[in-house]
């Protein structure tokens, strides 16, 4: 997977650039990474397809759907977007969070994605790339766009552990809550934005098991 340029901050009175992450001419897209089960690789492939990817040249990527990955906090969020991108998609990223010992590889976000329920101006040029947006920020999207989203699917117990882990070593404290309860909230709130997403056809949700 090609590396990720680092960019240089913009002043703080000057806008931000998103930056379209391009992948490597010397990535094959139909061959698996090495994380991918053969049943995500599959699903990959058909989603790029018919979303459009600048691989694909008879799809106009400008009436391509926009690819959302999503889902909780430590679901495999990072490792779906490293996938999209070895295999070929192009990914908004703007390089603000670097790698770190917790994803090595890069989490690839957008910093601009915080601010959806005030700016969705992006949207417009973000067809036919992929950007990552958690699972609490889906209903900001206006449903003026078309969308392809890969929910990804983590066990929640597995999902707890890897946050604890992150937190401890980054010395933060979570939320003050035993780990039984903060499961059943994360999985009301998964429930739902699932709810949510049924009921508008301009939402195409493909869920994706972590494991």
């Amino acid at each position: 997977m090609a590396t990720l340029p680092q960019a240089p901050r913009p002043p703080l009175d000057q806008p931000r650039t998103v930056h379209h992450e391009e992948p490597s001419r010397n990535v094959n897209p139909f061959r698996a990474p090495p994380s991918a089960n053969g049943r995500q690789f599959r699903q990959i492939c058909n989603l790029r397809q018919a979303s459009g990817s600048r691989r694909f040249p008879g799809v106009n990527a400008a009436q391509a759907p926009i690819v959302v990955v999503s889902g909780l906090p430590r679901s495999g969020t990072s490792l779906m977007m490293q996938m999209l991108s070895a295999g070929g998609m192009p990914v908004l990223t703007d390089g603000e969070r670097t790698p770190d010992p917790d994803t090595p590889r890069g989490y690839l976000e957008l910093e601009r994605v915080k601010q959806l329920k005030s700016d969705t101006s992006w949207l417009a040029t973000a067809h036919g790339h992929a950007v990552k947006i958690i699972h609490l920020l889906l209903q900001d999207l206006p449903t003026s766009h078309r969308y392809d989203v890969l929910l990804m699917e983590r066990d929640i117990s597995e999902v707890l552990r890897s946050q604890s882990a992150m937190l401890a070593r980054s010395g933060r404290a979570g939320a003050p809550l035993p780990p039984e309860r903060l499961a059943a909230v994360y999985q009301a709130q998964l429930a739902t934005v699932r709810q949510w997403l049924s009921e508008r056809p301009c939402f195409r949700v493909q869920p994706v098991r972590y494991s």
